[in-house]
Parts: structure tokens; C-alpha cells; sequence
């Protein structure tokens, strides 16, 4: 995605990595082939790559600035953390601080940090190693965590809840260090971090789950971390991530936002849709709700 501009407010990727993905029968245990094959011709070659048969996928942070304010949305997978469930990530080592450095920010400049909820690969640069201690990457950002979600992984009865994609250890090395140093305010629904910034709830990917809203003279953009793990799911919003810890929950909050949005002044930004990724959610000519790229538009 290239930056996004709108009146004060600029919107820019960091990227961890992206590429090609799940296939998605692996990913969403309720598609089939045919159905799959029926989104190809939107969903190919920006979301899905006809060759692999897999869809495209990336971990990336946004960040949102504008005067007074330097905020980073999801900070991924994070450097050097033990994450046992998933090849992939465990001990991973990225460039990400220079790719956030080469737009001109600083972990000094940072003023607020919000992870949408707290899964391994939304909140990992919340914190990096400073010999055997994890400490806050971000020593002068106030970090909204959502509130629900931080007393679940809090709960030692919830430890068992782990594997790609959920807690991993993630609690301990990325959340609490924030919440000792004092960095840390938790937010739930209704709550804002700025009069025109509001959170609203997409629990059922996880417990307290939420999106970010911000409105704008005409506009609205909506951070909308896992709500959508791609934009498949705004086509068929009954197929529900095996990463889902209440599948049926998070169908009815998909279906739900579809319909508040759809042909709407309403820009989405999710968490894992490949570059280029911000667009909105429009009715096909035959009636299906489908994600256009801004570009395409």
C-alpha cells in the first residue's frame, strides 16, 4: 500500500514479512474448492495467487500519524522471541525497526501503541530483548491494550490456550513488561484515544478483540486487525479462521460489519491482507459483497 492520505492524518505500512500464505481450506475449515473458485475472479492476483492456490497474506504494523500524534497499530511478530508453536516465527529475526526508521520514526517518537488484540503476531514489537529482560520497545508510547482480552491472558487458568496465531508465551514477553513499566492502558469498547478515535468490539477471533474507528471530514477509516484474516471472508463471512476461539461469534460480527459498511465512505485496513491493502467493501453487480482495492476504485 502506498501512503495513505486523508485531510491531517497520513497511514503508512510497516511490513514484516508477506508472500504467499494459507491455502484456504487449511486456514478457514468450512471452504470448499468451488466456492473458492468462485472468488477468483476478484480475489486473484491481489489476494490470492492463481498458480499456488494460496491466498496472499503479510504481518504488517500501520502506522497512523498526525499532529500530536505517531501511533502504531499491531507491531507483529517481534525479533528474537520463543515462539515454539510456529517454524516460522519462533526466534525471528527482521529488519522491521529500520523499515520503521526509513519513514522517519524513531521508538522515542512513537506517542501511542494499540494492539488490537493480543495474539503473537500483533503485539511482539511491543517489547525487545535487553539482555535477559524483554523491556518496552516504545519507552515514551502509551499502549492500549483491550481490557477483556488482557484479563484472559492474565488468568493462568488460560495458559493452555496457545499454538500459531494465539498466545505462545506472547503475554509474558510482550504484554506484561508494558503493563510493570506503567505504559499500559487498557481499553474496551466505547472507549477513545482521541475525540474523532474510537474502539468498537470484533471479539470472537479472540476475547476482546477491536477494531479501531477513526472519523474523518466525509470519511472513516476502520483498523480492523483479524476480524478478517483475508478479504475472502467479506464474501463468505460464515467461513470462520481455525484460529477463531468462538467461530460462530466471529461470523456474526463479520456479517454484522459487512453490513454497516458495505457501499459505505468507509476505508478498511486488516491486519494481514497482502500489499497493496487499503479499500472498501462494495455489492458485485450480481449482489455479492466483495473488498476492492482504493486503486481499483
Amino acid at each position: 500500500m502506498a501512503q495513505l492520505k486523508i485531510g491531517e492524518i497520513t497511514v503508512d505500512r510497516v511490513i514484516e514479512a508477506e508472500g504467499a500464505g494459507f491455502f484456504p481450506g487449511y486456514i478457514f475449515p468450512d471452504a470448499d474448492p468451488d466456492g473458492v473458485a468462485a472468488e477468483q475472479d476478484w480475489m486473484a492476483p491481489d489476494f490470492l495467487d492463481p498458480a499456488s492456490g494460496r491466498l496472499l497474506q503479510g504481518n504488517a504494523c500501520f502506522l497512523l500519524r498526525r499532529p500530536g500524534m505517531t501511533m502504531l497499530v499491531d507491531t507483529c511478530v517481534g525479533n528474537g522471541k520463543p515462539r515454539p508453536s510456529s517454524r516460522t516465527w519462533n526466534n525471528m529475526q527482521t529488519d522491521w525497526l529500520d523499515r520503521l526508521a526509513a519513514l522517519g520514526v524513531r521508538p522515542e517518537d512513537v506517542t501511542h501503541v494499540f494492539n488490537t488484540h493480543l495474539h503473537v503476531d500483533h503485539c511482539g514489537w511491543n517489547t525487545v530483548a535487553d539482555g535477559d529482560r524483554w523491556v518496552p520497545t516504545f519507552p515514551n508510547a502509551k499502549y492500549l491494550l483491550p481490557k477483556t482480552e488482557f484479563a484472559f491472558w492474565a488468568d493462568p487458568a488460560n495458559d493452555a490456550v496457545t499454538g500459531t496465531g494465539a498466545n505462545d508465551g506472547c503475554y509474558l514477553d510482550s504484554v506484561l513488561p508494558v503493563h510493570e513499566a506503567g505504559l499500559a492502558t487498557l481499553v474496551d469498547v466505547g472507549d477513545r484515544a482521541a475525540d474523532d478515535m474510537w474502539f468498537e468490539s470484533a471479539a470472537g477471533h479472540a476475547p476482546g478483540q477491536l477494531t479501531l474507528n477513526v472519523q474523518l471530514p466525509g470519511e472513516r477509516l476502520i483498523f480492523t486487525g483479524d476480524l478478517f484474516h483475508s478479504p475472502l471472508q467479506i464474501a463468505r463471512p460464515e467461513w470462520s479462521s481455525k484460529f477463531d476461539v468462538d467461530r460462530r461469534a466471529a461470523a456474526e460480527r463479520r456479517r454484522q460489519f459487512i453490513g454497516e459498511h458495505a457501499d459505505a465512505d468507509t476505508i478498511v485496513l486488516s491486519a494481514h491482507a497482502c500489499t497493496p491493502n487499503a479499500g472498501r467493501i462494495v455489492t458485485h453487480k450480481d449482489g455479492r459483497t466483495i473488498f476492492r482495492l482504493l486503486k481499483d476504485l
